[in-house]
């Protein structure tokens, strides 16, 4: 499981391979206070609204001939 938190222009990525309760709960509270203390990062954030693409063009990226090769 991966998490990622972001405190203003700050942003934390933690992950963890135990799911229990508790362990949820500290990996919450950690990457929080990771990215509390780390460096501004103002390129690291979310885009803003303005940025987020709402038509996705088709470019083109399948190509048929791949279903011939073999493996």
């Amino acid at each position: 499981l991966g998490l990622r938190v972001f405190v203003g222009e700050r942003s934390a990525v933690t992950s963890s391979a135990d799911f229990t309760a508790a362990a949820l709960d500290r990996l919450a509270d950690d990457t929080c206070a990771l990215a509390r203390v780390l460096a501004p990062d103002p390129f690291a954030g979310l885009p803003g609204r303005e940025e987020i693409a709402v038509e996705l063009p088709d470019i083109d990226l399948y190509d048929p001939a791949v279903e011939a090769l073999d493996a």
